[in-house]
């Protein structure tokens, strides 16, 4: 099936910057044209085509016809290529005779100071797209009202430039705004209605097996106008972050179930979960609804769960995060714990190693690293009976001094914490964090490790991992088998002990090379292998937490731009600055957002009498 996005050639114009930038994958609105992107349509699973895409080349069209339209020599429908320019020269008018006083910092009133600013005039009723003479800023414009009177003449809008605002206003506006407008909007009760179709189908899903399905939503995303190539990377993310959590054998893709893609079905049993764990992810949840329309009722009956269905880009954001990172992978407190459910025996393999150079282990140590402050050790470990799984830890230090130092302890060194990463049986990798004495850590210390990416520099178990392990494991050279094996510091057995444990330079890029391409063969079921700025985990975490405006509030409480603006002042205080184009920290956002859904009576949440 195919799914309308946007596709944009030039811009003067980006709408939800915060979104936009940390997804790195900005929608430039000022000239857009529609093309198509392929993906999985209701009832099928396919490995998403990756982070972009390729339209055909053709377009679509929209507008007004006739006398009505000025400025359409045609007479017919609006072309594509003038909705881009009208676009964008109507906002340039709007700033340039308009922004002084109803601009950001304007000296007009203070209510109004969104002129240039699309979402917010709209769902504060100053536009109404399609219908320029049901929009009060047109009006007032036209009517020579504004801006007003005693404005000299020269800085008055043109009547060509009245006749852009108004193409804008009826023709062109729908496609600058993108998707989830209009009858594009994705509402709760046709969400509801697609699972419970669904979910009913008994060519797809026996009755004995309704009890195992649960479903992830996008449609808050589609909604706020997030689609095409950017809603691709919250499918990505939302797929990877799924199998990453998994201890199935197989990678398995979520199914799409409705039209636009916004919507999947999960079976648990494909991951290794079941029900407990789906509450306990849904009590972790600030935004879980149980929702009590008539609606719902079969689908919760089937599912036996009140919250069948969850915002994927909040599973991302969290579930990348301890503690549901542990509790779903059932992680353990300890690496040893850890190393027994495996049947690894560390120190066992080490000894063996030295002794017999069985191959067991293979290590690298060596000065700097990307995310080590210190000197560092990586140490690889087969898995007994796996042959597609392996096991990896470092050894950190906090110091490059005395013990921490390798290149004097190659062997008797004491490590202040480390880095697990090992196979899952479909081929991705789980990670773990410990300290000093292997006891499970969430965050690894900054005197040791550090991670860029986030804002306090702390490498966070799950997430962090995911972002520096984009592609697999990062290939490092050894540094201590030659420095042993050449310095006349050390008796004959360490430099045998450090020549076992150490292979060359050639076997170990090839063991990488191998638990590299395992790791990779199983993400390019699910998509494209990205670099790490492009990683989707961490653009999706990064993306949630940006602040959050009128549409975007709306969207995930599921109703209206213009609905909610309505009824802001049955919110709480803490949400009355998302009127007049002004926004709330996602924290703010959350914290509300349970008894939002009360005040609204839009279903039950824990805040609910």
């Amino acid at each position: 099936m195919e799914v309308p996005h946007m596709t944009c050639t030039t811009a003067t114009l980006t709408l939800s910057p915060a979104v936009r930038v940390a997804l790195a994958a900005p929608l430039l609105l000022a000239a857009c044209t529609v093309n198509t992107l392929e993906v999985p349509g209701p009832g099928t699973s396919a490995a998403l085509p990756g982070l972009t895409s390729a339209g055909d080349g053709s377009s679509s069209s929209s507008g007004g016809e006739g006398d009505d339209n000025p400025g359409d020599d045609s007479g017919g429908q609006a072309d594509e290529l003038v909705c881009a320019e009208v676009n964008t020269r109507a906002i340039e008018i709007l700033g340039d005779r308009c922004g002084s006083c109803h601009g950001p910092g304007g000296s007009g009133q203070a209510q109004f100071d969104y002129v240039t600013d699309v979402y917010a005039m709209i769902a504060n009723g100053k536009i109404k797209p399609g219908y320029p003479l049901e929009s009060p800023v047109y009006n007032r414009i036209d009517l020579g009202q504004m801006p007003p009177p005693s404005v000299p003449e020269d800085q008055r809008p043109s009547d060509d430039e009245v006749d852009v605002l108004w193409r804008w206003i009826e023709s062109c506006i729908g496609e600058q705004l993108g998707c989830g407008q209009g009858d594009d909007f994705i509402s709760s009760d046709e969400m509801l209605s697609v699972m419970r179709n669904d979910i009913s189908n008994t060519a797809e899903i026996s009755p004995d097996e309704r009890e195992f399905i649960r479903y992830f939503t996008l449609s808050h995303l589609y909604n706020s106008g997030i689609c095409g190539d950017d809603l691709e990377v919250y499918r990505y993310g939302l797929f990877k972050l799924i199998n990453s959590l998994s201890t199935g054998n197989k990678v398995v893709l979520p199914v799409a179930v409705d039209e636009r893609g916004t919507i999947y079905r999960i079976d648990l049993r494909d991951y290794g979960w079941d029900a407990a764990l789906w509450d306990l992810v849904v009590e972790q949840n600030p935004f879980a609804i149980e929702f009590v329309k008539n609606e719902a009722a079969d689908l919760k009956q089937f599912t036996r769960t009140e919250v069948p269905f969850q915002t994927g880009d909040w599973f991302v954001a969290t579930a990348s995060r301890p503690p549901l990172y542990h509790d779903i992978l059932k992680m353990p407190q300890t690496r040893h714990e850890l190393e027994a459910s495996f049947g690894i025996n560390v120190d066992g393999d080490i000894a063996t190693e030295i002794q017999s150079n069985d191959d067991l282990v293979a290590r690298a140590g060596f000065q700097n690293s990307n995310v080590s402050v210190n000197n560092r050790l990586v140490e690889r470990h087969e898995f007994p009976g796996a042959s597609n799984r392996v096991y990896w830890l470092s050894y950190d230090f906090a110091g490059n001094d005395g013990c921490r130092n390798l290149f004097a302890e190659p062997l008797d060194f004491c490590e202040d914490g480390g880095e697990i990463i090992f196979n899952l049986p479909n081929g991705l990798q789980a990670y773990m964090l410990v300290n000093g004495a292997g006891e499970r850590i969430d965050e690894g210390p900054d005197d040791i490790v550090t991670d860029p990416e986030q804002p306090n520099q702390n490498v966070i178990n799950g997430l962090s991992c995911m972002g520096c392990h984009a592609e697999g494991m990062i290939f490092k050279d050894d540094e201590i088998r030659e420095h042993v094996f050449e310095s006349f510091d050390f008796p004959e057995e360490v430099k045998q002990a450090v020549v076992n444990l150490h292979p060359s330079s050639d076997e170990f890029t090839a063991l990488q090379e191998l638990d590299r391409k395992r790791f990779t063969d199983a993400l390019e079921q699910i998509g494209p292998v990205v670099e790490r700025k492009d990683e989707p985990t961490l653009r999706v975490f990064k993306a949630f937490d940006v602040d959050v405006d009128l549409r975007r509030a709306a969207a995930e409480l599921g109703v209206r731009t213009e609905q909610l603006a309505s009824q802001i002042g049955k919110l709480g205080p803490d949400l009355q600055k998302l009127v007049d184009g002004g926004t709330v920290k996602r924290q703010v956002f959350t914290a509300n957002f349970a008894a939002s859904v009360c005040a609204l009576n839009l279903g039950r949440t824990t805040e609910c009498p």
